[in-house]
């Protein structure tokens, strides 16, 4: 017992090595389950360890007081293009990374971190079908350390035109049949190990010595062939259509959207993963894109009804429908200024606070580690001077993974 007892008091005991970092009596805008008015966010080895009002702050932890301040999830950018080719055209190229082309030495990643922006989407350049994304942090670790994954979604871009729609169903379709020969094989493989258990068995229980007659149609056991391994540009289809890579369709106008949704509807039973990024007039397919449950990014900008003065919020309208909103970014210095006007009229702050935290990390399929406040995530920690919607709220300080990349002043 007593070793027992020794042993839980060893692993409760902080290793020499980990590193703490405590902000306390912080506002906590968590956008998870339970929100804090004011609270300490502990942090040990860039995740985050605890967030409560009784959290214990071990000797030797770096303490920031956070009197005064609010604390939320770093922003998520869920669409950027920095640093790409801009190709375009009809063509298909799925196994094109934007990490081939990503260089973290830009200028722009040293002064975007004032912003509150903490985690960034990258969009490859090209065709109808552009390539893949990846998911970076601005944590200042060179290439390797800032990228979090080199394969987070499928860049679809869509034009109201046959082209475009005849591009997509054939490499569609060229997937959909792979993964249907794989299927096919799967079920062969499983009866011919069936069979030849069966048969392996019956061979045992014969008495020594005894040859039993063939059977009329006993046909001798052939084991099925695999498919074709898939090259990387087939392979990158296939995961988009098993849902295992999100795909993010690009589709500038209604007819746009109306084309892709006919290309893909002989290929919804096998669930693949969709988010939209579209122009303002995405809320006038609000009700479908509620249908759906779909996730639409669009810019935070009002828009005027035609030949009116009339405004209408296209982000309120999509989410009253019950579409999941995220937010592009057009400005990042003038974001939080943006997002509050949406607010102002008729977005429900909820709503607009989750279009650029949670939502996109979803979107992107990075929401076990990023998006939220919550223990066991990344500690990619905002500290701002007020209310995020509030007119004269600064950012006073960023942490991605625990490290400090800006303090105001400094």
């Amino acid at each position: 017992m007593l070793a027992f007892m020794a042993l839980l008091t060893l692993q409760e005991t902080p290793k020499a090595e980990d590193e703490f970092t405590a902000v306390t009596n912080v506002r906590v805008i968590t956008m998870g389950k339970t929100d804090f008015d004011s609270a300490t966010i502990l942090i040990k080895n860039g995740k985050i360890a605890e967030i409560g009002k009784d959290v214990k702050v071990p000797d030797g932890a770096t303490v920031v007081d956070g009197k005064g301040l609010t604390a939320m999830p770093g922003f998520v950018n869920p669409y950027a293009s920095f640093s790409y080719s801009r190709m375009s055209g009809g063509g298909s190229t799925p196994q094109n990374l934007a990490y081939d082309e990503f260089n973290p030495a830009l200028d722009v990643f040293e002064t975007l971190p004032r912003t509150g922006f903490t985690t960034f989407a990258i969009i490859p350049g090209g065709g109808v079908i552009a390539g893949q994304g990846l998911a970076m942090k601005l944590n200042g670790l060179g290439k390797e350390g800032m990228v979090v994954s080199k394969s987070a979604f499928l860049r679809v871009v869509m034009r109201a035109d046959t082209g475009a729609k005849d591009t997509l169903r054939r490499e569609f379709d060229a997937a959909k049949k792979a993964i249907e020969a794989e299927k096919k094989y799967e079920e062969e493989k499983k009866k011919y190990e069936e069979e030849k258990k069966k048969r392996e068995e019956a061979e045992k229980k014969k008495e020594p010595g005894k040859t039993e007659e063939k059977k009329d149609g006993a046909q001798p056991l052939q084991e099925p062939k695999p498919p074709q391994k898939p090259d990387a540009r087939l392979q990158a289809l296939i995961s988009a259509l098993k849902g295992e890579l999100p795909i993010v369709v690009q589709a500038d106008s209604p007819a746009a959207i109306a084309h892709f949704w006919l290309v893909m509807k002989e290929f919804e039973a096998l669930q693949p993963r969709i988010a939209y990024v579209c122009a303002s007039e995405a809320w006038k397919a609000a009700e479908e894109f509620g249908e759906r449950k779909a996730c639409v990014l669009l810019a935070p900008r009002l828009e005027f009804l035609p030949f009116t003065r009339d405004r209408v919020n296209p982000a309120a309208e999509l989410a009253k429908a019950g579409a999941k909103v995220g937010l592009l970014v057009v400005s990042h210095e003038d974001f939080l200024f943006q997002v509050a006007e949406l607010v102002k009229f008729g977005l429900p702050r909820d709503a607009a606070l989750r279009a650029f935290t949670i939502h996109p990390a979803e979107m992107l399929g990075i929401d076990k580690t990023t998006g939220s406040l919550e223990a066991g995530k990344d500690a990619d920690v905002v500290l701002l001077s007020g209310d995020p919607l509030a007119a004269t709220t600064r950012v006073v300080r960023v942490l991605v993974q625990g490290r400090v990349v800006y303090e105001e002043g400094k």
